[in-house]
């Protein structure tokens, strides 16, 4: 009964979402400002504003207005980029913009077509100035309101899972109390730990998103766990990295369905739940935990759109 009302409510919930490929909410990438990153960052910033940045501090003031500018168009978050989870965590604070505005100067004259002179960044350069505007980004998204997303675990063959533990960003997550972050993933396989992260910071939320099909034995685990030790309002059964094709979407769904019912009728059998409190935890994980978290409006049945 539980696995056929948790169909019925996350269905009924979303099923006004823009189908093909428009069937997400909006969410974009640290790449599309982080010159740090990809030089195109340059051409994105500048044909949205209509002017040239040619300065660190006007840089980081167009990425503010930018992203101000999403926000009411209704981006809900960024996701960092996972060479700047491995390397952000080095520093407990951003490096002195006098050290960086230097390399950011040298990085526009390169991103100049018309200027051919100039030495390229080198990776160390490269990174102080990824991370300094990483810095940036964060302390700007919690200042209007969008939440960064943080990608953990997996991150593709024979590449270093360990750069991508969530553990690592502690410190970013206490510098910046004020902006809200998603851990993605269940935080696998560190799921223990990102429940430990999520019970202590209350600006770290947790979302088992892909987590229901990496491993359904290790996301179903950690949701019983997390029912625990994580404040339910925190905790986000399903969404988040589900694109390309919506046959991804649905069938990641239904594995995130059976976790969740399988997970909550344990409780039932148990004693420790009713049929009426475990169905209002499925609704909190489901739907309430992600509206409240990026401030959606809308209920049940609702059409959801934006710009």
């Amino acid at each position: 009964r539980i696995l056929v009302a948790l169909n019925q409510v996350y269905m009924r919930c979303w099923r006004g979402l823009p189908a093909a490929d428009n069937f997400r909410l909006p969410q974009m990438w640290e790449a599309q400002f982080n010159v740090g990153l990809s030089h195109h960052a340059f051409t994105m910033i500048e044909a949205e504003l209509g002017r040239p940045v040619s300065s660190l501090e006007s840089y980081v003031g167009a990425v503010a207005e930018l992203l101000a500018l999403y926000r009411a168009r209704g981006v809900l978050g960024i996701k960092l980029d996972k060479p700047t989870i491995q390397s952000l965590p080095s520093a407990s604070a951003a490096a002195a913009a006098s050290d960086v505005a230097p390399l950011f100067e040298r990085a526009a004259r390169l991103h100049d077509r018309d200027n051919q002179g100039g030495a390229p960044l080198s990776p160390a350069e490269q990174t102080a100035l990824r991370d300094y505007l990483a810095h940036a980004i964060i302390r700007i998204a919690g200042e209007v309101g969008l939440v960064i997303i943080q990608h953990s675990g997996h991150r593709g063959m024979w590449k270093d899972y360990r750069l991508a533990n969530p553990m690592n960003l502690i410190p970013v997550f206490m510098l910046y109390p004020k902006t809200r972050f998603e851990v993605y993933h269940a935080g696998a396989p560190w799921v223990r730990e990102a429940g430990m992260m999520a019970k202590t910071l209350p600006n770290v939320w947790l979302n088992l998103c892909w987590a229901h099909s990496l491993a359904r034995e290790m996301a179903r685990s950690a949701l019983d766990e997390w029912l625990d030790l994580v404040p339910v309002n925190k905790i986000i059964a399903f969404g988040g990295d589900t694109f390309v094709w919506i046959e991804w979407t649905l069938g990641d769904l239904v594995l995130s369905r059976q976790n969740v019912a399988l997970a909550l009728a344990k409780r039932m059998t148990e004693g420790l739940l009713t049929e009426d409190q475990a169905m209002d935890l499925a609704w909190r994980m489901l739907f309430d935990n992600p509206k409240s978290l990026y401030g959606l409006r809308c209920s049940p049945g609702d059409n959801v759109t934006y710009e």
